[in-house]
């Protein structure tokens, strides 16, 4: 709404032109900043946008196929690596990359993800964090069943290409039966197959309890994070990209890494149902067995984040 000078009974039928600094209005629709996906109803939605300080401009909110596909790719991209420099890395002694590289592999592809698609799509790639953005009110709840299909298909995509892509000759040069049996070393798992019990033989190993635990924790952390380090827009950098975006990405990719390093010797590294189900997919009964773990954990930490924050907000709303 456009504030107009106030009139006489003088001048009625004379109309009225407000001076610059009168039009200036700084809730201006153009500058309303949404996040990705996020509903954009009438003036009250507008207003709420406004008070919460999202992300991405409502000009440049992408359709739901951009998005999704840019979720897809991000998704794709981030399995790929990490998956891949799991399942090689213990050929040899020079190839090794131990649970620092792994991690740091999870991280520098993760940041590369953000910063390539993050501006499209908000750049989830883990269905867990999409679930805390949409309870936190981020993403819209219609397009949260598109995103975990995007996810998925990405994850199960990298997956495959890497199972395909074993040598004929490999698993029996490494005395196991197959290509699946590989895989069985980088899904994720707990008990008699998590990572710690390989590395000891069997003698130690981590029960469910633990691996709930740790789970729950480490993808509350990582939503944590996710949620609060990409609110509010700071300005654009010499790339173009928004300056929150960059150092949201920054954090989120640090975050990711450091957690992977307390969790691989737990789980192999989970945080993310999307990976869990793709190596699962080819890794056999036995990680398909435990998958459930790998959604219901994440999907609690997340959920408890996403409440957190709309608690928040709404509180926030209330007092202003």
């Amino acid at each position: 709404m456009t504030p107009t000078s106030p009139s006489t009974p003088a001048d009625d039928a004379v109309p009225t032109t407000p001076t610059p600094a009168e039009s200036a209005d700084p809730r201006d629709d153009s500058d309303v900043a949404l996040a990705p996906g996020a509903d954009v109803g009438g003036e009250a939605d507008i207003d709420d946008a406004v008070s919460d300080g999202t992300v991405v401009d409502a000009a440049r909110v992408a359709p739901l196929v951009v998005r999704v596909s840019a979720e897809l790719a991000g998704t794709f991209l981030v399995v790929l690596a990490g998956l891949g420099a799991a399942l090689y890395s213990s050929l040899t002694t020079v190839w090794a990359v131990g649970s620092l590289g792994l991690a740091l592999t999870f991280g520098l592809t993760t940041l590369a993800a953000l910063l390539a698609f993050g501006h499209v799509s908000g750049g989830l790639f883990n269905p867990a964090l999409t679930l805390a953005r949409a309870i936190a009110g981020d993403l819209s709840w219609r397009d949260v069943l598109p995103y975990w299909l995007a996810q998925l298909i990405g994850a199960i995509l990298a997956a495959g290409a890497l199972f395909a892509t074993v040598p004929a000759a490999l698993p029996e040069l490494l005395g196991v039966a197959g290509a699946s049996d590989l895989f069985t070393g980088v899904a994720n798992g707990y008990g008699e197959t998590s990572l710690l019990a390989t590395m000891t033989s069997g003698q130690a190993q981590f029960d469910l309890p633990a691996v709930l635990l740790l789970e729950v924790l480490g993808t509350l952390l990582l939503a944590a994070v996710a949620v609060s380090a990409t609110r509010a827009s700071a300005g654009p950098v010499a790339s173009g990209l928004d300056r929150t975006h960059v150092t949201g990405a920054v954090a989120v990719s640090a975050a990711y890494a450091g957690l992977l390093l307390a969790t691989t010797p737990v789980t192999s590294g989970a945080l993310n149902p999307a990976r869990a189900t793709a190596a699962a997919l080819f890794a056999g009964s036995d990680a398909l067995g435990q998958l459930w773990v790998f959604w219901v954990a994440p999907l609690v930490g997340a959920a408890v984040v996403g409440a957190a924050h709309l608690l928040l907000r709404t509180q926030a709303r209330a007092r202003d």
